[in-house]
């Protein structure tokens, strides 16, 4: 079934409250998870039920462009275990050879655990702000355009529950050497299963000697369990303890002194007890994450902008930044790739490029390789302004985070060896602040001097005139797509290729498609997104009644040669305009890169690695 956007979808860009801003309940707080081991969690702050939207922002996420074929497979990066699948958000088609994608806020802060997901993360929406382009703005490509990857609930959440997202139970099992056996999906209603057995069956079956005092004269023997605290200890000894350790389904067993509680009631149930934390818990011990929504910027070429929710005190923690550490600013360094037929492509280090976008949302020093990239809600969409600033960045309290200041007396080159987020900040309001009034942080002296030569000097790329994105290509819905052959004298500019959703592979889908859909559509639909894309040729085109129906041919992956399948009566709907690699602004060569500046007086010292060092 092709599915449309209903009422407990997201399909429109507006970021505006869409409840009562009077309203002073958090709706989700970043406080400790209730796993051991994974840092931050978010929580429910109030009721959701489900497709509610859990915050009224969604995250804006930033592509990794082929970050390994940069620097090798071997290089550590943290990021590497926070980011997406570029495929399934639709931005594969950046990279020559992968997309990594970082969503900041619910695509990173959130934890998973597989058979208590509660959350469900939408696609990202790619646009371009109006009047932007590159033949005329200096800001074009220095910041991301996809963004509005909202959270829904998937089911009805309780205030004080832990928030999960889903990330895939092959995720957890790929790094099963690493993390150890984690509990996928099914794994704790198997463990419930295994214990009730185990303890029907050999715990509370009475003894032949129980039996034979109701009943003298039995045709069969009974199982004797005159000793269950033996049978117990097997229990102990032939399982929790055994080669089987490494079990998803072991690792879900709770502790000994809960297996009563989970007789009782069941493991789903004892569990999801556990990974509820009291208001006043979350109040003490954790900080609000939804004091902000997003919206057009008041700052010419800065594209987004944060906006209070609700009224902020002056002295309010407004936001909880954990962060991820990146020990050495030179692995966000790009190069041009070459790529030799049947050869995995290579940077070419004597044509560097811009560095990756990602580096626009790092906070770091002139005087030190560390940077610190924020993982958390709202703030990568936080704007400069030194003359307006009304937050400032502190570090942030290790009793409501999972900042470790010792770690602040550790050199860069020891963060290499870290494999887990161990830093945090907070925002903190200088004054009161309005509701609806825009949050802004100066990013510092050195990003400022920067951005104004940038502007100063800048100048278009040639061709810049001519350029359309594909974005503005599938502005037009009603597109009358060109065939191959049309295509030979009137081709569309050599930056774009046409896709199609693979969602409307199947004839019968395409059937059902035009029979809910008599009449075309004119804006697009999330929930085409789940099956991917693949590049086609049209072949021909008809008009049936006020839409075109298409006849293309789609390529098919083969271990030797590529075949083509030929699809009939696609919609026009199901055929769109997409970027080829290294086209779009963020790979421009003239795009502003700086990382946000961490005030001097509150960054280390011993940080200061470039400080004494030669130009």
């Amino acid at each position: 079934e092709i599915e449309t956007c209903s009422s407990n979808e997201t399909c429109l860009e507006d970021e505006s409250p869409t409840t009562d801003p009077e309203n002073d309940t958090c709706g989700v707080y970043l406080a400790m998870s209730t796993l051991p081991g994974t840092g931050i969690g978010m929580f429910a702050g109030k009721n959701f039920t489900n497709g509610d939207a859990l915050m009224q922002i969604g995250d804006h996420t930033i592509p990794i462009v082929d970050f390994f074929a940069q620097h090798g497979m071997d290089m550590f990066f943290l990021w590497d275990d926070y980011t997406w699948n570029s495929r399934i958000l639709y931005m594969e088609h950046l990279a020559l050879e992968e997309t990594n994608v970082a969503s900041p806020g619910f695509g990173a802060a959130a934890n998973s655990f597989m058979d208590f997901v509660n959350a469900d993360e939408q696609y990202p929406t790619n646009s371009i702000p109006q009047q932007l382009h590159r033949s005329k703005d200096p800001g074009a490509g220095a910041f991301t355009y996809f963004h509005s990857r909202h959270s829904t609930a998937t089911r009805e959440v309780k205030d004080g529950e832990e928030l999960f997202v889903s990330y895939g139970s092959k995720w957890f099992l790929r790094r099963k050497e690493k993390l150890g056996a984690i509990p996928v999906a099914g794994d704790h209603a198997r463990a419930d299963k295994l214990y009730r057995t185990f303890r029907r069956n050999f715990l509370e079956r009475k003894t032949r000697t129980e039996v034979e005092e109701e009943e003298d004269d039995l045709p069969y023997p009974t199982p004797h369990t005159a000793y269950p605290e033996i049978m117990a200890e097997m229990w102990d000894s032939f399982v929790v303890k055994s080669s089987w350790t490494d079990s998803p389904t072991i690792a879900a067993l709770p502790p000994k002194e809960d297996y009563d509680d989970m007789y009782s009631s069941t493991l789903i149930d004892l569990k999801q007890a556990q990974m509820t934390r009291p208001a006043d818990w979350l109040e003490e011990n954790g900080v609000c994450a939804d004091n902000m929504y997003f919206g057009e910027s008041t700052i010419p070429q800065a594209g987004h902008g944060a906006f209070a929710y609700r009224p902020l005190k002056q002295f309010d923690v407004i936001l909880p930044i954990p962060l991820i550490h990146i020990p050495d600013r030179k692995i966000l360094d790009m190069y041009d790739l070459k790529k030799d037929p049947g050869k995995s492509p290579e940077a070419d280090l004597g044509s560097p490029r811009p560095p990756q976008l990602l580096l626009n949302y790092c906070m770091g020093h002139k005087d030190s390789t560390m940077l610190l990239s924020p993982y958390g809600p709202v703030f990568n969409v936080i704007n400069h302004n030194q003359t307006q600033a009304n937050v400032r960045l502190q570090w942030a309290s290790p009793d409501r985070s999972q900042h470790n200041p010792e770690m602040l007396e550790r050199k860069p080159e020891d963060f290499a060896k870290v494999k887990y987020a161990t830093l945090a900040m907070e925002l903190v309001a200088l004054r009161d602040i309005e509701k609806g009034e825009e949050i802004f942080l100066d990013y510092g002296d050195d990003w400022e001097k920067a951005w104004q030569e940038h502007v100063a000097n800048w100048e278009p790329v040639e061709g810049a005139d001519d350029y359309v994105s594909a974005y503005q290509m599938n502005q037009q819905f009603d597109h009358v797509f060109r065939t191959e052959f049309e295509q030979m004298k009137d081709p569309y500019p050599n930056n774009l290729f046409l896709k199609f959703h693979l969602g409307f592979e199947q004839a019968q889908i395409r059937k059902i498609f035009f029979e809910q859909n008599p009449e075309p559509l004119h804006e697009i639909r999330n929930r085409w997104f789940y099956k991917g894309s693949r590049v086609c040729d049209i072949l021909r085109r008809e008009r049936v009644g006020d839409r075109f129906v298409y006849a293309i041919a789609i390529p098919q992956d083969d271990d030797t040669i590529k075949k083509w399948k030929v699809l009939e009566d696609v919609p026009q709907e199901a055929i769109f305009f997409q970027d080829r690699p290294y086209t779009t602004d963020m790979f421009l060569k003239n795009a502003f890169r700086h990382d946000i500046r961490i005030p001097d007086d509150i960054f280390p010292e011993i940080w200061k690695n470039l400080k004494y060092v030669d130009p």
